[in-house]
């Protein structure tokens, strides 16, 4: 039932019991399958037919250009799904596992017959759709701040806010923190230690403080 436990708590099935779960995921033809750091899930400009729900763990979505650079988009973390235009066009942006990480893969046809039935799966679909939305606008918000300093600032103080704490975790270690920004890990860096050395942060890893 630990499945279940995860799935439950997964906001795509938002409002479907516990025990309807099996039922839906056989209809679904879901399969979980194990997936190690770095591995890609879904390649950037191919086409797939399955939804991502990530049971443990966590994903990064990536984009490179053609020299190579690598910018995070977002970090999703388990139980959220990832995915949802599968079937539909091909991916823009490919999926890589953040850490050692479990991920449900559902057949993205099954998933729109399903939901033909029970209107709780689109809805619940629709919902997720504009949270991600809102994350790729603050995403652009942070690449259109022109300095790492400024940066590193209102991605800090943005964490800060939605954690309702000063003393906050990022998801992201330093190389990914830099992807997503946007800037050279080795500049952030220098930024993160002027920070610290000007009293305005603390930090030990990927804990942070804001003084």
């Amino acid at each position: 039932m630990l499945l279940y436990d995860r799935l439950s708590a997964c906001p795509l099935f938002s409002g479907i019991a516990e025990n309807e779960l099996p039922g839906l995921m056989e209809r679904l033809e879901a399969a979980a399958k194990p997936y190690v750091k770095n591995e890609i899930v879904f390649w950037e400009g191919r086409r797939v037919d399955a939804v991502g729900i990530i049971l443990s763990g966590a994903v990064h979505i990536i984009r490179e250009d053609c020299g190579g650079n690598r910018s995070v988009i977002a970090q999703i973390d388990a139980p959220r799904s990832f995915g949802e235009a599968a079937g539909i066009e091909r991916f823009q942006a490919s999926v890589v596992a953040a850490c050692d990480s479990e991920i449900l893969l559902i057949s993205a046809q099954k998933m729109l017959a399903a939901s033909k039935d029970d209107p709780r799966i689109i809805q619940n679909l629709l919902r997720d759709i504009a949270r991600k939305n809102l994350l790729l606008k603050e995403k652009i918000e942070y690449l259109s701040i022109r300095t790492t300093k400024e940066k590193l600032m209102a991605y800090l103080s943005a964490q800060a806010r939605a954690q309702g704490d000063r003393r906050f975790t990022i998801p992201y270690d330093r190389q990914a923190l830099a992807d997503y920004l946007g800037v050279e890990r080795s500049a952030m860096s220098a930024e993160l230690g002027k920070l610290r050395a000007e009293g305005k942060i603390k930090f030990k890893r990927n804990h942070f403080e804001l003084l």
